[in-house]
């Protein structure tokens, strides 16, 4: 698949994306930077230039950009099922990450560190962005 026209994606995002804290009335005055590619901490712009990702994309990319094993592990999985929801279902790699990170959080070394004890985690709930999470916690409290 050739990439689109770096002048097709300028337009697209000034037509179409609303930037995070960000003056649009600004953004829409200059140049943006169209970032193609990423490998390990370093991003490429359409224009060739590197830059250090010091932010990692917010923290939502804390492994680095085209990590081979991460990437292997997404291929494999996606040649079973790309997503499924936990609406009335279970799957296999949602199910077992619970387990582990129940058994992480609930280690003595944790139960016993400096303050009262807190009663052992027993359930998982994935949740897409803070604010989800942060409503859930509300309402299951």
């Amino acid at each position: 698949m050739t990439p689109p026209d770096v002048n097709d994606v300028r337009n697209w995002d000034a037509d179409h994306v609303w930037h995070p804290f960000t003056q649009m009335r600004d953004w829409l005055r200059r140049e943006p930077i169209i970032i193609v590619r990423g490998e390990g901490a370093v991003i490429q712009d359409a224009n060739g230039r590197k830059y250090l990702d010091a932010n990692s994309s917010i923290w939502t990319n804390l492994h680095g950009h085209n990590n081979p094993a991460i990437n292997a592990s997404i291929e494999r999985q996606l040649h079973q099922i790309s997503h499924s929801s936990a609406l009335g279902l279970a799957n296999e790699p949602a199910s077992l990450l619970a387990a582990e990170l129940i058994r992480a959080a609930n280690q003595p070394s944790l139960r016993t560190a400096s303050g009262p004890p807190h009663p052992a985690l027993s359930k998982v709930f994935y949740s897409d962005d803070g604010a989800t999470a942060v409503e859930v916690c509300l309402t299951m409290s």
